[in-house]
């Protein structure tokens, strides 16, 4: 029986839906509709995101929905964003029994992690664990997925994926009042890598979509996705630093960079010292990513075969050539790889504009290269006995399996909660060795001899004058200062420092910015330990105010 699946891309630019049938005879191409977002009104839509815009940077994924403008709604029980989708779906008559979307890749932060096995029940249960000790978050704060992306000698490379748990109820309640309740929640940079079923892509790419706010990358290795990350320049960005450039208004700069773009000449350089500094940035980001991704899997990371350019950004005139100069990785765009079984689509849409829309109807195929979920627990899509009937024409049986699975479920369900509770027990005895090593903990007294420690440590900062490492606070101070870069968007508000340690509490443009600090400070060997807690909304949606502990490392 035929499937049809529905994939939405909630944009900041606009909302797209396509559908895609999967039958017998492989895959088909149904409605692909968009819905432009200053077209809508409302309160969720701002003025900046409305005016002067242009298709040409309308992005298929870069979904920054509730941060693109106000939330509140003139009626508290509906939600703008779900009335939007309403209408999209509504107005051209399309249906599905199983929708998917996505979160932005900005609501969403990854790690790679490796172990020494590769069984996937003993990586189920180990995964949270090491996830937990490297994020700022209670691990009931998040929810959790992961894929793994290599697995050779018995070792396996994870990457894992989490997001806030309110981000994913956020999504959820934007489709209550539309009709429809998403199967899947993708992260929207990862998702691309269902794209390989479709067009001819080796499966070694690096997959860019220029959207209208930001740019997301997804890195392939053999099909499958290797790591994400969202870079915030995108095709508004470009517009704006043209009409500085220009000293035009926003709109007639959307128009020029539409018809003539910012480069001249075959050397690609450009009167527009703002517009060009912009895509060079862009550019720089790009190798940035590559480098820290090499840095962090080693020499088994490979440099990608090709660029794949997406999104309604990346028709600015030649940047595919600009990109290819500047980073040395032969650079297309997605609509110049399907002269053959995937011209088709040219009729129904335009892939450059529709690839992460389709992409999330291809994670509902039976050859997905991605099988990653954020509706879990409380957010997990209910079961739909109508659905299976009219598949199956088995309700009786399903019926009975269903009840026998969930039987099994809650039997499973309460060994596995023992299973954690006493691997917790395990983990925080082990963490306790860490703190003390070498030394015997007093059993149920680690206070004491963590109070003993501290006081030794004290009495021989005492003697000797200075602050560990043999550096003064200015020292420090500089240490901190020069390895924050300017472009991280973070401010400092306070900045303590005594023997052990330096206390900071600041303000960062998203969580990306939180994490680039992270790692950045990393980097000097005298700071042992680097923590991010207490993350909140700072007041007036200026971003997120956080603070950061970084505990200086022990004397040799």
């Amino acid at each position: 029986m035929k499937k049809s699946v529905l994939g939405i891309d909630i944009g900041s630019y606009s909302i797209k839906a396509v559908e895609i049938h999967f039958g017998k005879k492989g895959l088909e191409i149904g409605a692909c509709h968009e819905l432009l977002r200053r077209d809508i009104g409302g309160p969720l839509f701002d003025e900046s995101a409305r005016a002067g815009s242009s298709p040409d940077d309308a992005s298929p994924d870069a979904a920054t929905p509730e941060s693109d403008g106000p939330e509140e709604s003139l009626d508290p029980k509906s939600s703008p964003l779900g009335d939007a989708i309403a209408e999209l779906l509504a107005s051209h008559n399309m249906q599905s029994d199983y929708a998917i979307t996505s979160l932005p890749s900005d609501q969403v932060s990854s790690r790679h992690l490796h172990f020494p096995f590769d069984d996937a029940k003993n990586l189920s249960q180990t995964i949270p664990f090491e996830v937990e000790d490297q994020i700022p978050f209670e691990i009931d704060e998040i929810i959790l997925d992961w894929v793994q992306v290599r697995s050779q000698n018995g070792e396996s490379d994870i990457l894992a994926v989490f997001t806030p748990r309110e981000d994913v109820g956020q999504r959820v309640e934007d489709f209550i009042d539309t009709g429809l309740a998403p199967q899947v929640l993708e992260p929207e940079g990862l998702v691309l890598a269902n794209l390989c079923e479709l067009f001819p892509l080796s499966g070694d790419e690096l997959l860019i979509d220029v959207g209208f706010r930001k740019t997301t990358l997804c890195w392939l290795t053999q099909g499958k996705p290797l790591a994400m990350r969202s870079i915030p320049i995108g095709g508004e960005a470009i517009t704006e630093a043209l009409a500085k450039d220009r000293l035009v208004d926003r709109d007639l700069a959307e128009d020029l960079k539409r018809q003539q773009g910012i480069f001249s000449g075959n050397d690609l350089s450009s009167p527009y010292e703002s517009a060009f500094k912009c895509v060079e940035q862009l550019a720089r980001e790009i190798q940035r990513s590559q480098a820290a991704l090499e840095e962090t899997l080693g020499d088994s990371v490979l440099m990608p075969s090709q660029i794949v350019l997406m999104g309604g950004g990346s028709q600015l005139h030649h940047l595919d050539k600009f990109l290819s100069k500047h980073i040395g990785i032969p650079t297309t765009r997605l609509a110049a790889l399907s002269p053959g079984e995937s011209q088709h689509l040219i009729a129904a849409a335009d892939p450059l504009l529709f690839a992460p829309a389709l992409a999330l109807a291809l994670r509902g195929g039976p050859t997905a290269r991605t099988q990653l979920n954020f509706l879990q627990f409380e957010f997990a899509p209910g079961f739909d006995f109508r659905r299976l009937a009219r598949e199956h024409h088995t309700s009786v049986r399903l019926a009975t399996a269903t009840a026998a699975l969930f039987v099994l479920w809650f039997v499973l369900s309460l060994g596995l909660n023992l299973v954690r509770a006493h691997r917790v027990e395990s983990a925080i005895a082990e963490r306790i060795e860490r703190v003390f090593p070498g030394e015997t903990v007093p059993a149920g007294d680690p206070i004491q001899a963590m109070g003993k420690a501290v006081s030794n440590y004290e009495q021989r900062a005492d003697f000797l004058g200075v602050y560990r490492g043999n550096l003064s606070a200015l020292d420090l101070l500089s240490e901190v200062s020069k390895r924050i870069q300017p472009d991280a968007g973070v401010t400092f508000e306070t900045l303590q420092i005594d023997r052990n340690a330096i206390n900071v509490r600041g303000i960062s443009r998203d969580f990306e910015g939180v994490d680039r600090i992270q790692a950045s400070l990393k980097e000097f060997d005298l700071f042992q330990q680097i923590t991010v807690s207490d993350i909140k909304e700072a007041s007036g949606g200026g971003g997120k105010r956080f603070t950061l502990a970084i505990r200086l490392a022990e004397e040799n």
